[in-house]
């Protein structure tokens, strides 16, 4: 079992988090600094830049789980699963966004797709 950090439409209470019903939630924490969430619709974007902070959730996931969330998130297409740090100093798996694709974007307020609005 992996940890992977979500933060838009894979929380709890947003609209894909079926999509984690077989991992388990471990805590809500923000990245370290140097990550953007931009607003892409329906659905956010991580990117690695920049000097902000992302809200967002951890959860351990089954080595079962990792190919249909990878299918989900089009990596390595669109998303990019990378190693990310976090403000407590753990390491875990989240979905980067390809640059190219983050192009002309708003940036989510205060990293926290949550407060979109």
């Amino acid at each position: 079992m992996q940890q992977l950090f979500v933060y838009g439409t894979l929380m709890r209470g947003e609209c894909n988090a079926e999509r984690l019903k077989s991992a388990r939630y471990l805590c809500s924490l923000r990245t370290a600094a140097g990550f953007q969430l931009v607003n892409l619709g329906p659905y956010p974007g991580l990117l690695a830049r920049g000097t902000g902070t992302v809200a967002g959730e951890v959860f351990g996931v089954p080595d079962c789980l990792w190919p249909s969330l990878d299918a989900f998130e089009d990596h390595p297409r669109v998303y990019v699963r990378s190693l990310v740090h976090l403000q407590n100093g753990t390491v875990c798996h989240a979905y980067l966004l390809r640059p190219e694709f983050a192009h002309g974007q708003k940036l989510v307020p205060q990293g926290d797709w949550r407060l979109r609005g």
